[in-house]
């Protein structure tokens, strides 16, 4: 297995024609904690998005330790857990529940104890057995990082990931 957690070679990226990230190179290595900046609708979504094989690339090379998203989508996919800037949840399902069901997608063996953990360092485990469609924007933020931790992954893409947390838990994820 390669110590390249991400690499990216002559990423390009484009909405319709519109040309949004162009001919990008860049690769980080196992432990690496990197921030991408930028101003509102310079690509950072758009890149992390592509990271993670919800949008198309226009050409280029991303791959995870060694496995391109292109050859092996699912395998390259298990590496990854991603926290979008607006958690999607089933709101009509408990915060268990919510984590159950995304277990069960994986199909792997999740590790509660560590759930739980980080649950409770998040501030949120004990609103686990109420419905998700009471939580604030904070606690949803909450219960998304926890669901993008589920299947243990290597590399965790975080898109404004402190948005809607409260100081305590802005702090625990930092």
């Amino acid at each position: 297995m390669s110590d390249t957690s991400i690499k990216i070679e002559n990423l390009t990226l484009k909405y319709g024609e519109k040309l949004i990230i162009d001919d990008a190179a860049f690769t980080s290595k196992i432990g690496d904690i990197i921030g991408i900046i930028g101003e509102n609708g310079a690509g950072k979504t758009t890149l992390f998005k592509s990271l993670i094989g919800l949008k198309s690339i226009a050409s280029g090379i991303i791959s995870s330790f060694g496995i391109s998203l292109d050859t092996d989508d699912s395998q390259y996919k298990k590496n990854i857990g991603f926290v979008p800037d607006s958690p999607y949840i089933l709101e009509m399902l408990t915060g268990f529940e919510f984590l159950k069901f995304v277990s069960s997608m994986w199909s792997l063996k999740t590790n509660w104890e560590e759930i739980n953990y980080f649950s409770k360092k998040l501030g949120i485990y004990e609103h686990l057995d109420e419905y998700i469609i009471n939580y604030s924007f904070g606690m949803k933020k909450k219960i998304s990082i926890l669901s993008a931790l589920i299947h243990s992954p290597k590399i965790l893409i975080l898109d404004e990931p402190l948005n809607g947390l409260d100081f305590l838990s802005a702090n625990n994820v930092l």
